[in-house]
């Protein structure tokens, strides 16, 4: 009678036990996952995982780099960020070679907004866990547009300048509270 009632115990706890831990790591994959959302959240990039081409998540920033709902995109091709059909395929060539050698890759590429706007993007992937053909991808597109045109405008005034200074090595100017040419 004892014996059967250890047993009983025992299997009780053991239940009890089995229960609290299902419902501890419930928890715990629960703070986990918002843990992941937030991390999302806060990137004000476009980033989104990838298996075979196609969208299975996009964060919120999706909608302000390129003006697609992240709603709207998912379980559909990235397609959808390329002017063509062409460029579609040509980042497709740049990336999945160098992703399965090195896991990871980083590159410029033109891209379109929803609206029709080009903009110009910085592509960081990389592939989720070992094999890329297993889970997929993570890409995250950063808008650089106006960083590159700043750039442009900024070499392009230093060459001004450059040309500028070089041409005028010949002429010497004596300030003394008026301009004028040396004697």
């Amino acid at each position: 009678m004892q014996k059967e009632k250890n047993e009983i115990f025992f299997y009780i706890e053991d239940q009890l036990l089995s229960k609290i831990n299902t419902c501890s790591f419930t928890f715990y994959f629960e703070d986990l996952k918002k843990l992941h959302l937030s991390i999302l959240s806060a990137i004000a990039h476009a980033v989104v995982g990838l298996k075979d081409c196609t969208i299975f998540f996009a964060n919120e920033a999706v909608e302000q780099v390129f003006g697609w709902n992240p709603d709207d995109v998912i379980g559909k091709k990235t397609r959808l960020f390329y002017h063509s059909d062409e460029g579609y395929e040509e980042i497709g060539r740049r990336f999945y070679p160098i992703l399965e050698r090195r896991k990871t890759h980083i590159d410029d590429f033109p891209c379109i907004r929803k609206d029709g706007n080009e903009i110009l993007s910085r592509i960081s992937a990389s592939v989720i866990c070992e094999e890329m053909l297993e889970k997929g991808i993570v890409v995250m597109y950063e808008d650089i547009t106006d960083y590159k045109k700043i750039q442009d405008r900024l070499l392009k005034s230093e060459k001004k300048y450059r040309e500028l200074v070089e041409n005028a090595s010949s002429i010497i100017l004596r300030w003394d509270g008026e301009v004028r040419l040396p004697s």
